[in-house]
């Protein structure tokens, strides 16, 4: 049963969840679904930026891992973050990965083994990322929050996931607005991820499949035109490993501009689906460290990070700017 038949009976059989018990709690592992330094459209110069904060007592160790969009090999380095300080970085990829072009998404975590001893509340952190064009003017862009929990199978779990003011029309330059969609999939599969176009009067105006690799990032231009639409995102393919969640997205840019809105989708379930994927994992608790050890083992791993302390903070530096 999906949105289009939902929609009769919202009011007495689903709940929209962000989840509230989840977005109330910090966690250790996130996904930054997309990241960027690179150009787009138009003109457009992307840049990701980056703060981390430890609120615990005690340091952490934490571990970001870059993974390429289309696939391929990412790379990963620790870094030790201080009690209640916050690290950050301009630009990501340039900082911490020493890339002049790149694009895709961002995984991190503090890992049990690199903070012996604490449990996972203790390990837990935030972060918070915007992928902004980068103009003559000063910066166009969005803000674009860690996700703690996403997609599995649609016939697993029943759970899709909705993503409301879309707009996709005009031309890059010129005029209107253009959408974009992608997804980070932590899983061992490849999946199909179904992206489904609403009209602001609820019809269904365009289905668009999306391809993404095994612990891979992909983005597409949305191909139907829609203004004030909603998209509705499933994962119809089966995962090899039900601890492989899938984390979508879309994006709108204003195409005279180059300014950007992250449209984050919530997650639509019926209730009883609740209490099946709950013997999968607690909805309240986020994603399960283990559903990135895959990703982490593949990972070119590149030793230690640094900060750069400096009169402003204390900023990340790449591993490899320190040999």
């Amino acid at each position: 049963m999906k949105f289009s038949q939902l929609r009769r009976i919202i009011p007495v059989i689903f709940l929209l969840l962000a989840s509230v018990p989840a977005a109330a709690q910090i966690q250790d592992v996130y996904a930054i679904p997309a990241v960027a330094h690179a150009p787009g459209n138009a003109g457009t110069l992307w840049v990701s930026d980056f703060h981390l904060m430890n609120p615990q007592p005690h340091e952490l160790t934490v571990t970001l891992v870059f993974i390429p969009s289309g696939g391929g090999v990412g790379d990963a380095f620790d870094i030790v973050v201080d009690p209640n300080t916050t690290i950050y970085s301009d630009n990501l990829l340039a900082d911490a990965f020493l890339l002049s072009e790149g694009r895709g998404s961002l995984l991190v975590a503090a890992l049990p083994e690199d903070n012996p001893g604490l449990q996972k509340i203790q390990r837990s952190f935030i972060v918070h990322s915007r992928a902004f064009n980068l103009t003559d003017q000063g910066t166009l862009g969005q803000g674009i929050d860690g996700a703690m929990t996403g997609l599995l199978d649609y016939d697993l779990d029943q759970i899709s996931a909705l993503a409301t003011g879309v707009r996709n029309f005009g031309s890059p330059g010129v005029g209107g607005y253009r959408t974009n969609v992608g997804a980070l999939n932590t899983g061992r599969a490849s999946i199909t991820l179904e992206i489904v176009v609403f009209d602001d009067e609820g019809n269904n105006i365009a289905t668009m499949p999306l391809i993404v690799p095994p612990q891979g990032h992909v983005q597409d231009a949305l191909p139907t035109p829609v203004n004030h639409g909603t998209i509705e995102f499933f994962v119809e393919d089966p995962l090899n490993d039900v601890q492989g969640f899938v984390f979508p997205y879309a994006s709108v840019v204003d195409n005279r501009t180059g300014d950007a809105v992250y449209l984050d989708p919530k997650l639509l379930a019926l209730p009883g689906s609740l209490f099946k994927r709950a013997l999968l994992r607690s909805p309240t608790d986020g994603m399960p460290i283990d559903a990135i050890r895959p990703i982490l083992a593949a990972a070119h791993h590149r030793g230690r990070g640094a900060l750069a302390r400096g009169a402003d903070g204390m900023k990340i530096v790449g591993p490899r700017r320190l040999e």
